[in-house]
């Protein structure tokens, strides 16, 4: 799709199109970049995976700052330890993820983190998915 629109990816990963560099092929902003409706380069429509709702389960919304420094396992581990294993709070996890990503991992790229507490949907319904 990103080579069809003109652009390419790089062996770093990072889209190029128009001359910039982005580190995602999939993007809510840079309009620029989807001008083209025939042939969008980036899109917004998201990966999806549907999965039986658990009492541990949360959802990660972050932005490629922290996908810049961390693989997604990565940070499935890193919030596995602090909200399940050390049953800290959504609100300090993302903070600690992105204090993580920026201190010590040195992210130069925007850091968001936005963590939903799936498991607190548990037991409202006898069968969900998300």
């Amino acid at each position: 799709r990103i080579q069809a629109a003109g652009g390419s990816v790089g062996g770093d990963g990072n889209v190029r199109c128009a001359g910039l560099k982005l580190g995602v092929s999939r993007t809510l902003g840079d309009a620029d970049f989807k001008r083209n409706i025939e042939q969008p380069s980036v899109i917004c429509i998201p990966t999806i995976t549907a999965m039986p709702l658990v009492s541990d389960a949360y959802c990660c919304l972050a932005c490629d700052g922290v996908f810049d420094v961390l693989e997604n396992q990565q940070v499935e581990e890193y919030l596995h330890e602090r909200l399940v294993e050390d049953n800290s709070s959504p609100a300090d996890a993302s903070r600690e993820l992105v204090e993580f990503a920026i201190d010590e991992l040195k992210s130069t790229d925007n850091v968001s983190v936005l963590i939903v507490d799936l498991g607190a949907l548990c037991g409202e319904q006898d069968s969900q998915s998300v």
